[in-house]
């Protein structure tokens, strides 16, 4: 339970995904929503549905915890029943393009009118917005400005300030740089989940915006740590993939990089004249400084499969699970590298369901896409938090940066170049002879790994909202 300290307020809080997304960033916002509830805190959630709503706290609400409003708009922008009947709603203009990348359009203006319309309803002393999609900052800086209101304002991805996102024209590109400073600027308080993203920040804005930053990583959640209890939906199958005599691998979360790392040589060569031509007309540029081939899990299964070749005990015993969206390519690179018998891909799971997978496994796989020219890589993944918590040992695909100087300073990581095929093997094979001779030696730093609890964390956003909440 989060401790309830300071004035109760009302938040807005603003969030393409929330609760019961499985995604890393739905799982998050409900964290958070729910860190506000129990310390006492009405909450009012903004978001996307498949299906427009309203959602009223129930009556029979918990002592000491108030439910949170929930007011989803449809995927193609359709406001609540409950809203629509509401007349002069302002509009985001059409002519005004929200900024990208990704700007969902759609969902973004729709979000633009509930908010006025939850503003006007429930009197909300702040406005909490947490991105990607980064059109939702446009919103709800516009919102803030227009009711007077205090903003906070949370990356938990890089908007034009560290990441070379796709843009579809010079203008596009210059819409997000000036979007990113105008919502940066008004914020009172911007959330980073790294604290090298954090830097980057403050090294690219003045004082003014710079002293404004605080960081509240990603965090492992202790309960689902202690969670025993087995779950119907994960197949008998998949047990016993798990079960003790093989050596399991568990990759949790989202793959990337897949389809570029298995396009054909035509459709390589047809997008990049495509590409050629809008870079020539309109100066799009495609994120050619993103190695997205190096989330790809290409290159680990190529290692796999060099050493089941040539030892027969870890083609036998060696188990790889996905656990996240499936992808026929995967199931395609498995059958032509001999591995369908050694690698399965169960689907998308529950927090809970995911992390009974970690559980089982002997070895975690996290790895990151890279940024030609970048020294130090400041992105995280979620799934690095969740790792950590269970202080197993990590295979660790990263490139130099905060991820891998987590886990090698947690004590549990052991380090290969991402699209380092050879050396991915050889860090496996040392992995798996410690796995034979009886355990894989991990020394876990229980202090350092601790600071990532998702109590402290949600202590910790509940101060930030109300620091801000208290200048008012």
């Amino acid at each position: 339970m989060v401790p309830e300290t300071g004035p109760k307020k009302t938040v807005l809080y603003l969030t393409r995904y929330y609760m019961p997304s499985f995604s890393a960033a739905g799982i998050r916002a409900g964290r958070f929503v729910d860190a506000l509830s129990q310390s006492g805190h009405q909450v009012i959630v903004a978001t996307v549905g498949e299906k427009a709503c309203l959602k009223k706290p129930s009556k029979d609400m918990s002592k000491g915890a108030s439910e949170p409003w929930v007011c989803r708009v449809g995927g193609r922008g359709e406001l609540p029943a409950e809203l629509r009947s509401e007349r002069m709603l302002p509009s985001w203009p059409w002519r005004r393009p929200l900024p990208g990348p990704d700007p969902d359009p759609k969902c973004s203006r729709g979000l633009f009118q509930a908010c006025h319309s939850l503003v006007q309803r429930h009197k909300p002393d702040l406005i909490y917005v947490t991105s990607p999609p980064f059109s939702l900052l446009a919103v709800a800086h516009e919102v803030a400005d227009i009711c007077g209101l205090p903003l906070i304002v949370e990356m938990r991805d890089a908007w034009h300030s560290g990441m070379y996102w796709p843009y579809r024209s010079a203008r596009r590109r210059r819409l997000a740089q000036e979007w990113e400073a105008r919502c940066l600027s008004g914020a009172d308080v911007i959330v980073t989940v790294t604290q090298s993203h954090k830097k980057i920040l403050q090294d690219n804005y003045p004082a003014d915006v710079a002293e404004k930053i605080v960081n509240i990583p990603h965090s492992f959640d202790k309960s689902l740590l202690e969670e025993k209890q087995s779950h119907s939906n994960i197949e008998r199958q998949g047990r016993s993939q798990l079960c003790k005599k093989n050596f399991t691998i568990a990759y949790v979360g989202q793959v990337r990089g897949i389809d570029v790392t298995t396009e054909s040589f035509g459709w390589r060569t047809i997008r990049g004249l495509s590409r050629w031509a809008r870079r020539i007309l309109l100066r799009a540029n495609f994120s050619e400084k993103l190695r997205l081939d190096w989330m790809s899990p290409i290159h680990l299964l190529r290692a796999m499969a060099q050493l089941a070749e040539r030892d027969a005990e870890f083609r036998e015993r060696v188990r790889l699970v996905f656990v996240g969206r499936k992808y026929n390519e995967i199931d395609l690179l498995t059958r032509q590298m001999n591995l369908s018998a050694n690698v399965r891909q169960h689907g998308p799971q529950s927090p809970v369901q995911a992390q009974e997978f970690v559980e089982q496994a002997d070895l975690l796989v996290v790895n990151l896409y890279g940024i030609v020219g970048m020294d130090y890589h400041w992105c995280v993944p979620c799934k690095l938090y969740t790792y950590l918590g269970t202080q197993k040992p990590v295979l660790a695909l990263l490139p130099p940066g905060e991820a891998r100087d987590l886990v090698l300073r947690a004590g549990t990581g052991f380090v290969a170049e991402p699209d380092n095929v050879e050396a991915i093997a050889g860090v496996l094979e040392s992995l798996f002879r410690q796995y034979q001779a009886g355990k894989i030696a991990v020394k876990p730093d229980r202090d350092f790994i601790c600071q990532f609890d998702l109590q402290h964390q949600q202590t910790r956003f509940v101060q930030v909202v109300e620091s801000v909440s208290e200048r008012e």
